[in-house]
């Protein structure tokens, strides 16, 4: 058992460090997938973060108005 360990051990970490290296480019700006295809590097710009500015939606209309049905009435 304690002379198996180191060979495991080593093992692991040699499957770790080859099987790591998946990141191979063949010219720059370009990559290879996974099933072979090599085409551009992706667009990873990110869009401007819109801003948006919420009115006070707690305050009432207090004034009285009238709507079609001629009924007045105040919100």
């Amino acid at each position: 058992m304690k002379n198996l360990l180191p060979g495991l051990s080593l093992a692991v970490v040699l499957m770790i460090s080859v099987g790591c290296n998946n990141n191979s480019k063949t010219e720059e700006g370009t990559h290879t997938h996974d099933d072979g295809s090599t085409h551009m590097d992706h667009d990873t710009t990110k869009p401007v973060q819109q801003e948006f500015k919420v009115a006070d939606t707690t305050k009432t209309d207090t004034s009285t108005h009238t709507h079609e049905n001629g009924e007045k009435h105040s919100h």
